[in-house]
């Protein structure tokens, strides 16, 4: 069964954690960063369940992923080679953990993102992240390498 071009069937419950990058084509925002890092996508998340992802918005948070089935927003799927069973849970419930936080722990590294806007990458709060600072947390000591699956 196919939703707004994507077949969420085709990944498999042993594949996941899976990293999926977005880009909201109608968003100036997603525009600005899109232009800024010179890149096709403008956000990244993991998928850590089925249906189920976990994004570094204003908080980071447990979203559906029919909040991004829409016919702007393109998705693109990473999963992981290489990873054993043990370390795919690793990183699951490290996700699971950190998605109950109290709120005030999963707010967004706003400084960060000033700092790379004004072309000082080191000037974050290193205790916050941004999106791309979020996958990397869980997918640093668990990931060989990152294989597509689009």
């Amino acid at each position: 069964m196919k939703e707004n071009n994507i077949e969420k069937s085709f990944i498999k419950i042993e594949d996941f954690p899976v990293i999926v990058l977005s880009d909201n084509m109608r968003s100036f925002f997603s525009f600005m960063i899109k232009k800024h890092t010179k890149g096709y996508y403008s956000h990244i998340m993991i998928m850590y369940e089925k249906d189920k992802l976990a994004s570094q918005n204003m908080f980071f948070r447990s979203v559906a992923i029919e909040e991004y089935l829409k016919p702007y927003i393109r998705l693109k799927f990473f999963g992981f080679k290489n990873l054993s069973p043990s370390q795919r849970e690793i990183m699951i419930e490290a996700i699971k953990r950190d998605l109950k936080d109290k709120w005030y722990k999963r707010t967004y590294d706003f400084l960060g993102i000033f700092g790379h806007l004004i072309h000082i990458p080191k000037l974050n709060n290193p205790f916050k992240t941004y999106c791309t600072e979020s996958c990397l947390l869980y997918t640093s000591d668990a990931a060989d390498e990152l294989d597509g699956v689009d």
